[in-house]
Protein backbone atom coordinates (compact mmCIF):
# COMPACT_ATOMS: atom_id res chain seq x y z
CA UNK A 1 0.00 0.00 0.00
CA UNK A 2 0.82 3.63 -0.46
CA UNK A 3 0.78 6.40 2.52
CA UNK A 4 1.88 9.67 2.66
CA UNK A 5 4.64 10.60 5.69
CA UNK A 6 6.23 13.55 7.60
CA UNK A 7 9.21 12.23 7.69
CA UNK A 8 11.93 9.20 7.75
CA UNK A 9 12.56 6.61 10.89
CA UNK A 10 9.92 5.37 12.78
CA UNK A 11 6.02 6.59 11.91
CA UNK A 12 2.82 6.22 12.77
CA UNK A 13 0.83 5.58 9.90
CA UNK A 14 -2.86 6.20 10.10
CA UNK A 15 -5.92 4.89 7.40
CA UNK A 16 -6.00 8.35 6.30
CA UNK A 17 -2.43 8.32 5.65
CA UNK A 18 -3.17 6.01 2.90
CA UNK A 19 -3.77 6.84 -0.63
CA UNK A 20 -6.72 6.48 -1.85
CA UNK A 21 -7.14 3.27 -3.88
CA UNK A 22 -3.99 2.17 -2.94
CA UNK A 23 -4.75 -0.16 0.23
CA UNK A 24 -3.27 -3.98 0.03
CA UNK A 25 -4.20 -6.88 -2.80
CA UNK A 26 -2.99 -9.81 -3.02
CA UNK A 27 0.14 -10.07 -5.92
CA UNK A 28 0.93 -13.81 -6.26
CA UNK A 29 0.66 -17.36 -4.64
CA UNK A 30 1.91 -20.75 -5.28
CA UNK A 31 0.95 -24.32 -3.95
CA UNK A 32 1.27 -27.51 -4.52
CA UNK A 33 -0.09 -30.77 -4.06
CA UNK A 34 1.98 -32.99 -1.52
CA UNK A 35 4.06 -35.39 -3.64
CA UNK A 36 3.42 -33.82 -6.87
CA UNK A 37 6.35 -32.24 -9.08
CA UNK A 38 4.26 -29.48 -10.23
CA UNK A 39 4.05 -26.07 -8.78
CA UNK A 40 1.34 -24.52 -9.02
CA UNK A 41 1.56 -20.14 -9.71
CA UNK A 42 -0.89 -17.45 -10.50
CA UNK A 43 0.20 -13.75 -10.25
CA UNK A 44 -1.73 -10.48 -11.47
CA UNK A 45 1.41 -9.41 -13.47
CA UNK A 46 -0.54 -9.80 -16.99
CA UNK A 47 -3.55 -7.61 -15.61
CA UNK A 48 -4.44 -3.86 -16.54
CA UNK A 49 -5.69 -3.39 -13.12
CA UNK A 50 -3.17 -5.35 -11.20
CA UNK A 51 -4.69 -4.19 -7.90
CA UNK A 52 -7.97 -6.36 -8.77
CA UNK A 53 -7.54 -9.42 -7.17
CA UNK A 54 -10.83 -11.13 -7.80
CA UNK A 55 -9.96 -13.61 -10.22
CA UNK A 56 -6.85 -14.63 -8.47
CA UNK A 57 -8.65 -15.01 -5.06
CA UNK A 58 -10.94 -17.45 -6.90
CA UNK A 59 -8.32 -19.52 -8.01
CA UNK A 60 -6.68 -19.65 -4.87
CA UNK A 61 -9.98 -20.41 -2.77
CA UNK A 62 -10.56 -23.24 -5.46
CA UNK A 63 -7.58 -25.03 -4.25
CA UNK A 64 -8.13 -24.66 -0.32
CA UNK A 65 -11.68 -25.82 -1.03
CA UNK A 66 -9.98 -29.04 -2.69
CA UNK A 67 -7.79 -29.76 -0.15
CA UNK A 68 -8.24 -31.94 3.16
CA UNK A 69 -5.07 -30.81 4.64
CA UNK A 70 -3.12 -27.71 3.92
CA UNK A 71 0.38 -26.86 5.43
CA UNK A 72 1.82 -23.14 5.64
CA UNK A 73 4.18 -20.88 7.43
CA UNK A 74 2.15 -18.79 9.65
CA UNK A 75 -0.48 -19.14 7.53
CA UNK A 76 -2.81 -19.27 10.70
CA UNK A 77 -2.57 -16.37 11.70
CA UNK A 78 -1.75 -14.58 8.35
CA UNK A 79 -2.30 -16.44 5.02
CA UNK A 80 -5.92 -17.54 5.75
CA UNK A 81 -7.06 -14.32 7.64
CA UNK A 82 -5.78 -12.11 4.77
CA UNK A 83 -7.65 -14.37 2.08
CA UNK A 84 -10.73 -13.96 3.80
CA UNK A 85 -10.42 -10.39 3.78
CA UNK A 86 -10.35 -10.38 0.10
CA UNK A 87 -12.91 -12.21 0.10
CA UNK A 88 -15.11 -10.36 2.14
CA UNK A 89 -14.02 -7.40 -0.14
CA UNK A 90 -15.07 -9.17 -3.37
CA UNK A 91 -18.33 -10.58 -1.83
CA UNK A 92 -17.46 -14.00 -2.02
CA UNK A 93 -19.18 -16.54 0.15
CA UNK A 94 -17.43 -17.65 3.49
CA UNK A 95 -14.27 -20.25 3.18
CA UNK A 96 -15.40 -23.96 3.56
CA UNK A 97 -12.95 -24.67 6.45
CA UNK A 98 -13.62 -28.45 6.86
CA UNK A 99 -9.29 -28.75 5.83
CA UNK A 100 -6.95 -29.65 8.84
CA UNK A 101 -4.47 -26.62 8.76
CA UNK A 102 -0.92 -27.63 9.76
CA UNK A 103 1.27 -24.37 10.62
CA UNK A 104 4.82 -24.85 10.68
CA UNK A 105 5.48 -21.92 12.65
CA UNK A 106 3.61 -22.67 15.46
CA UNK A 107 4.72 -26.35 15.47
CA UNK A 108 8.09 -25.08 15.62
CA UNK A 109 7.46 -23.08 18.30
CA UNK A 110 5.51 -26.06 20.47
CA UNK A 111 8.64 -28.34 20.31
CA UNK A 112 11.68 -26.55 19.95
CA UNK A 113 14.16 -23.74 20.64
CA UNK A 114 15.49 -22.60 17.61
CA UNK A 115 17.66 -19.60 17.27
CA UNK A 116 14.99 -18.40 14.68
CA UNK A 117 11.21 -19.90 13.06
CA UNK A 118 11.99 -17.91 10.30
CA UNK A 119 11.84 -20.44 7.28
CA UNK A 120 14.57 -19.03 5.49
CA UNK A 121 16.61 -19.86 8.75
CA UNK A 122 14.91 -23.27 9.08
CA UNK A 123 15.06 -24.40 5.28
CA UNK A 124 19.07 -23.15 5.29
CA UNK A 125 19.55 -25.59 8.30
CA UNK A 126 17.77 -28.34 7.61
CA UNK A 127 16.89 -28.75 3.64
CA UNK A 128 19.28 -30.38 1.24
CA UNK A 129 17.37 -29.86 -2.21
CA UNK A 130 15.42 -26.29 -1.33
CA UNK A 131 16.32 -23.08 0.42
CA UNK A 132 13.84 -20.48 1.20
CA UNK A 133 14.96 -17.08 -1.55
CA UNK A 134 15.89 -14.19 -0.35
CA UNK A 135 15.36 -12.97 -3.49
CA UNK A 136 18.64 -11.01 -3.57
CA UNK A 137 18.09 -8.86 -7.23
CA UNK A 138 15.25 -6.64 -5.36
CA UNK A 139 16.04 -7.20 -1.48
CA UNK A 140 13.12 -6.11 1.23
CA UNK A 141 10.33 -4.11 -0.71
CA UNK A 142 11.85 -3.42 -3.62
CA UNK A 143 10.79 -6.29 -4.83
CA UNK A 144 6.79 -5.57 -4.57
CA UNK A 145 7.54 -1.86 -5.34
CA UNK A 146 9.05 -2.85 -8.77
CA UNK A 147 6.34 -5.41 -9.59
CA UNK A 148 4.01 -2.82 -9.03
CA UNK A 149 6.24 -0.72 -11.89
CA UNK A 150 5.78 -3.82 -14.21
CA UNK A 151 9.24 -4.71 -14.56
CA UNK A 152 8.96 -8.31 -15.37
CA UNK A 153 12.70 -9.01 -14.26
CA UNK A 154 10.84 -8.51 -10.61
CA UNK A 155 7.79 -10.10 -11.64
CA UNK A 156 10.10 -13.52 -12.53
CA UNK A 157 11.59 -12.89 -9.07
CA UNK A 158 8.43 -13.18 -7.49
CA UNK A 159 7.70 -16.55 -9.36
CA UNK A 160 10.84 -18.09 -8.30
CA UNK A 161 10.39 -16.62 -4.55
CA UNK A 162 6.79 -17.95 -4.20
CA UNK A 163 7.87 -21.73 -5.57
CA UNK A 164 10.96 -21.99 -4.00
CA UNK A 165 8.85 -21.41 -0.47
CA UNK A 166 6.39 -23.54 -1.46
CA UNK A 167 9.22 -26.73 -2.01
CA UNK A 168 11.34 -25.70 0.88
CA UNK A 169 8.58 -25.83 2.88
CA UNK A 170 7.47 -29.23 1.60
CA UNK A 171 10.92 -30.53 2.10
CA UNK A 172 11.52 -29.22 5.71
CA UNK A 173 7.68 -31.02 6.90
CA UNK A 174 8.05 -34.12 5.26
CA UNK A 175 11.50 -35.12 5.76
CA UNK A 176 12.50 -33.06 9.64
CA UNK A 177 8.68 -32.42 11.12
CA UNK A 178 6.33 -34.57 10.28
CA UNK A 179 7.18 -37.12 12.83
CA UNK A 180 6.79 -34.29 15.57
CA UNK A 181 3.41 -33.37 14.30
CA UNK A 182 0.21 -35.32 15.92
CA UNK A 183 -2.54 -33.03 14.11
CA UNK A 184 -3.65 -35.31 10.98
CA UNK A 185 -5.40 -38.75 12.09
CA UNK A 186 -4.14 -40.33 8.50
CA UNK A 187 -6.85 -43.05 9.75
CA UNK A 188 -9.51 -41.00 8.85
CA UNK A 189 -8.84 -40.58 5.03
CA UNK A 190 -9.06 -43.88 4.18
CA UNK A 191 -11.53 -46.93 4.28
CA UNK A 192 -9.72 -50.33 5.69
CA UNK A 193 -8.69 -50.95 8.92
CA UNK A 194 -5.23 -50.46 8.50
CA UNK A 195 -3.11 -48.39 10.86
CA UNK A 196 -1.28 -45.36 8.85
CA UNK A 197 1.48 -43.69 9.87
CA UNK A 198 1.04 -39.85 8.56
CA UNK A 199 4.58 -41.15 6.68
CA UNK A 200 2.36 -44.06 5.10
CA UNK A 201 4.20 -46.65 6.76
CA UNK A 202 2.28 -49.63 8.16
CA UNK A 203 5.09 -51.25 10.12
CA UNK A 204 4.70 -50.00 13.96
CA UNK A 205 6.29 -51.69 17.12
CA UNK A 206 4.82 -50.88 21.06
CA UNK A 207 6.32 -48.11 22.92
CA UNK A 208 4.57 -48.29 26.35
CA UNK A 209 0.87 -47.61 27.85
CA UNK A 210 -0.37 -44.33 27.81
CA UNK A 211 -2.44 -43.33 31.21
CA UNK A 212 -4.86 -41.21 31.13
CA UNK A 213 -7.31 -40.00 34.62
CA UNK A 214 -9.55 -42.95 33.10
CA UNK A 215 -7.64 -45.56 31.31
CA UNK A 216 -4.61 -46.74 29.65
CA UNK A 217 -3.88 -47.32 26.26
CA UNK A 218 -1.32 -49.11 24.31
CA UNK A 219 1.82 -46.75 22.43
CA UNK A 220 3.05 -47.64 19.15
CA UNK A 221 5.75 -46.06 17.17
CA UNK A 222 6.34 -46.13 13.40
CA UNK A 223 9.46 -47.87 12.46
CA UNK A 224 9.88 -45.69 9.10
CA UNK A 225 9.62 -42.14 10.70
CA UNK A 226 10.00 -42.40 14.47
CA UNK A 227 6.25 -41.00 14.80
CA UNK A 228 3.84 -42.00 17.81
CA UNK A 229 0.55 -43.08 18.00
CA UNK A 230 -2.01 -43.77 20.80
CA UNK A 231 -4.11 -46.83 20.44
CA UNK A 232 -8.35 -45.66 20.83
CA UNK A 233 -8.88 -49.35 23.05
CA UNK A 234 -8.64 -48.80 26.96
CA UNK A 235 -6.63 -51.75 27.83
CA UNK A 236 -8.51 -51.45 31.50
CA UNK A 237 -11.54 -53.76 31.89
CA UNK A 238 -14.58 -52.36 32.39
CA UNK A 239 -14.69 -53.22 36.15
CA UNK A 240 -11.09 -51.40 36.49
CA UNK A 241 -12.61 -48.62 34.65
CA UNK A 242 -15.48 -48.11 37.00
CA UNK A 243 -13.63 -48.22 40.09
CA UNK A 244 -11.86 -45.35 39.17
CA UNK A 245 -12.14 -41.90 41.10
CA UNK A 246 -12.98 -38.97 39.30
Amino acid sequence: MEAYVFSCGETYITPEDIVEGTDWSILSFSAKWAGSKEVIYDDVSKQRNWRNDKRLVKNLVSLIDEADIIISQNGKRFDIPKVKARMQFHDMEPLNEKFVHVDVLQINKKHFKHTSNKLAYITAKFCKKFKKSGHKKFPGKQLWIECQKGNKAAWAEMRDYNQIDVLSLEEYYFDYLQPWDSSINYDLYHQDMTKTCSCGSISFRKAGVRLTKLGAYQRYRCNHCGQTHTDSANMFSVEKRRSIKR
